[in-house]
């Protein structure tokens, strides 16, 4: 089967996609253009079910980085141009 220039332009692969992300574009791609079979590692996980998607980069929360704070100085502060 020829391939649909058309599709292909309106539905680009997003970057870095999820398992599932890259399962609907390939089955979509299916029904609609047809120019290469869906993956084999793919396939199989379409046909076992597989659509969770995996979460990329870090898992776990961790607190925002910020400045150290310095120690609070004791008594009173300097006026200024002292």
């Amino acid at each position: 089967m020829p391939i649909n220039a058309t599709w292909h332009r309106q539905h680009p692969m997003p970057k870095r996609p999820t398992l599932a992300q890259r399962m609907d574009w390939h089955l979509e791609h299916a029904r609609e253009c047809a120019c290469r079979p869906i993956p084999a590692k793919l396939e199989e996980g379409i046909a076992e079910g597989q659509r969770r998607a995996k979460p990329r980069g870090k898992t776990t929360a961790t607190r925002p980085r910020t400045k150290p704070v310095g120690r609070a100085r004791k008594g009173r502060a300097k006026p200024r141009g002292a």
